[in-house]
Parts: structure tokens; C-alpha cells; sequence
């Protein structure tokens, strides 16, 4: 179930209660009133595992907040408190006004996590170490915020992202003519800008940079740190760019034969710089989606082709950015992966997650059905054809994930 508090609730083993004897009450531990150095390896041990139970443990009591560190007291950044196994879920499954919807990817709970009032404040989307980009609407500020420790920090404003920069200027008068056209009465605001914002991938790139990567009509990759006045852009964005992803710390783009990795040079516009050439057992073609994913180290390239042509099937290799060799492969490690049928939006999840979920298996979601329920179609990891239409309820972790797949 979910929790209806602004942060994880208490797991049940620090909640529970039992009866004892005047016996056990003699001799049993004072959990509250336990040394500083026990209970400060059981906050780290926390902390490696997941940040939410940190927090948890840091809820309990004050003794146990005073032997643990503050996460505030650090950067947004620093990625010990990073909470990297949570995803946050469309805004269309909220139902408490601002608690948003976050799942966990690995053992599917889900918890409700307030965020400032959606009157005030547009919510972008998400980095892959689960860092929330909030973009005030009176100010525009961006900020980026850890939505289970409560760290934040100001990034450059909404206005310098869309407006300001010269390598992404042609999108107002593109977005002014629309307008135009459509309602003369009406001009194109930077809030609708924002209201049709989409994300499409982020995260950091190296230690104290964030990138972006976002726009339908157009890939836009923007990145900034802390404190920064304005965004910075690459000088030029490659042709027949596919898709943007974190490996090993750092911010790659797929093409449909070369990978590209971020350089950043302090007081330098950043670069595109291509790493590696590959290719697939079929050639990319036109309408087709590549879905980059990690696993534990490994870097999994899911390569999905339009039923236009000879009809629509998936093929997945281990991939490796260094040499660019595409190593075919018919498991996943016993993963299962959701990916979007329009757009490289995709979540890589323990089959064990759900018993709906089957391992080595790829979930092209594609909508709604008749009755509301989510249309998903299911593939073999390699060459594989449909090979189900499963059939999954509101209350199961395979609608969600559909759900965020799609982004709605």
C-alpha cells in the first residue's frame, strides 16, 4: 500500500510492537538509547541499501537522528542520498492533490511523496538518479530536488533554457507561428512552453553536472550546475539522433551508427564526441526506437522495429560503449523491460517484481483498450515476435510501470 506522509513511513520492523513479560522487559534492548556506534553502522548499512529506509530509520526517534547523518547538510548532489531505485509515476495517478505517486523498481512498493503544490510549480520530470526538476511559475526558477531527503538546488531559469539560448532559439518562433496560426488572439507564453514540456532523459554528467535531453518535435540537450546563470548547449546536435542515456557516469547519445559521449571542459561550451561506431543485425530505419538500458554494469540496447514494414519485432544486444560491439542477446539478465511504442522512454525491472511479469521479456505498451485497461504487447528479448497480449488490473506493479512507460 501506498503511504499517504510526505516521506516513506517507518518500515514495519521499526514500528512493531509485542508483548513482554516483566522478564523480557528486563533484559530486552533499549532500541532508543542505543550506542552511537551500533546504531550508526545500522544507518549506513540503510543508506547503501536505500535512501528510503535512511530516512526512515532517521524518523524513528531523535537519538537515532543524532547518530546518522543529515542529508541536508550536503549537496543535492552528493549520491550517497541519491534514491536510485525510485521512479516517479504520471501525475494522472495522483490522488491526493500534491503527494506524488513513486515506485520502487526493485521491490515494487510504492509511496506517496508530497511536492510542492502543482498550482505553483510545473513538475519536468526526473534524472535517473531519481532527482526531481521542479520549475517554479512565478519566478521560473528550476530547481533540482531530492524528493526523499528534501535537498534542493537553483538551476539556471526556464526563460535561459527556452528562450535564451542561441542553439535553441528556433523553437519560439516555431512555437510563435503555431500560435499564431491557431489562435491569433493568443500569444505563445513561455508557460505554454512548459506545459507541453517533455522530458525525455537526464542525469548527471560527471560529478557536479546536470544534463538534459527533451523536446518532441526537436532533441534538445541543455546542461548546467548549480548555481549556474544560464544553460549551456552543445555547438551542434548530431543527424539522426535516437536517443540519450547515463552509463558510468556519463551522458551518451545513440545515433543510428555511432554512440557520442558529453565532454565538459570548465568555461568551454560543451561537445559531442563520438566514442564509438556500431551496428545492429538490421539496419535502423525510419519510424523504428532504440531503448538503451543498465543493469547492474551492463549497458542493454533494445532495438524495436516498425510493423510497417515486415512486421514488429524486437532484437536486444549487450552492448559496449568503448569498441561499439553489439553482442546479440536472448536474456536480459532476468529483467524484464517496458518501453513506450512512440517515444525511447523505457524501465528495466526485475521480473520477480510481479507475478504477471515474465523474465527476458520486452512490454511495448501502446495505450489503452476499450475498458481502460492498458493495451501491452510482449516480446522475446531477441527476434521475437508477439507473443502475448497480457491482461494486467490497476492494482498490479505491470500497470504502473505501463503507465510510466508511457507517461501517462
Amino acid at each position: 500500500m501506498a503511504s499517504s506522509s510526505g516521506v516513506p513511513p517507518p518500515c514495519s520492523s521499526l514500528r512493531a510492537k509485542r508483548k513482554c513479560t516483566r522478564k523480557d522487559e528486563d533484559t530486552s534492548l533499549d532500541w532508543a538509547n542505543l550506542p552511537e556506534g551500533p546504531a550508526g553502522s545500522i544507518a549506513e548499512r540503510l543508506l547503501s541499501d536505500d535512501v528510503a529506509d535512511y530516512v526512515r530509520f532517521r524518523a524513528a526517534c531523535a537519538a537515532w537522528r543524532a547518530c546518522s547523518v543529515e542529508p541536508r547538510a550536503h549537496s543535492v548532489l552528493h549520491q550517497r542520498f541519491h534514491p536510485r531505485l525510485w521512479v516517479m509515476l504520471p501525475s494522472t495517478l495522483n490522488a491526493a492533490g500534491n503527494r506524488r505517486l513513486f515506485l520502487n523498481v526493485s521491490t515494487g512498493e510504492r509511496i506517496r511523496v508530497r511536492l510542492p503544490d502543482p498550482h505553483g510549480c510545473y513538475v519536468l520530470g526526473h534524472t535517473a538518479e531519481g532527482l526531481v526538476l521542479l520549475c517554479w511559475k512565478d519566478t521560473y526558477l528550476i530547481q533540482l530536488l531530492n524528493p526523499l531527503t528534501g535537498q534542493l538546488a537553483d538551476l539556471p531559469s526556464a526563460a535561459a533554457l527556452l528562450k535564451e539560448s542561441p542553439s535553441l532559439a528556433f523553437i519560439n518562433p516555431f512555437a510563435q507561428q503555431r500560435s499564431n496560426n491557431h489562435s491569433p488572439s493568443k500569444k505563445w507564453s513561455l508557460d505554454d512552453e512548459l506545459e507541453a514540456f517533455s522530458l525525455r532523459s537526464a542525469g548527471l554528467a560527471g560529478n557536479s553536472t546536470i544534463a538534459i535531453h527533451f523536446g518532441r518535435c526537436f532533441d534538445i540537450l541543455a546542461f548546467a550546475q548549480p548555481g549556474d546563470e544560464s544553460w549551456m548547449t552543445p555547438s551542434s546536435i548530431p543527424p539522426q539522433f535516437l536517443s540519450a542515456f547515463m552509463f558510468a557516469g556519463r551522458f551518451y547519445c545513440i545515433t543510428e551508427d555511432n554512440m557520442l559521449v558529453v565532454e565538459i571542459t570548465a568555461n568551454q561550451q560543451p561537445q559531442l564526441v563520438q566514442v564509438a561506431s556500431y551496428t545492429l543485425g538490421r539496419p535502423v530505419r525510419l519510424f523504428d526506437d532504440i531503448y538503451p538500458v543498465v543493469n547492474d554494469g551492463t549497458l542493454f540496447i533494445c532495438l524495436r522495429h516498425d510493423k510497417f514494414s515486415l512486421g514488429e519485432n524486437c532484437c536486444t544486444y549487450r552492448a559496449n560503449v568503448e569498441t561499439g560491439k553489439m553482442i546479440p542477446t536472448k536474456l536480459l539478465d532476468g529483467h524484464s523491460l517496458f518501453v513506450d511504442q512512440y517515444d525511447p522512454r523505457s524501465i528495466l525491472v526485475p521480473a520477480g517484481i510481479s507475478p504477471s511479469i515474465k523474465p527476458d521479456t520486452i512490454y511495448v505498451c501502446k495505450g489503452d483498450d476499450n475498458s481502460g485497461r492498458p493495451r501491452i504487447d510482449a516480446f522475446n528479448a531477441f527476434g521475437g515476435r508477439s507473443i502475448e497480449q497480457p491482461s494486467v488490473d490497476a492494482e498490479d506493479i505491470a500497470y504502473y510501470l505501463s503507465c510510466y512507460a508511457r507517461g501517462y
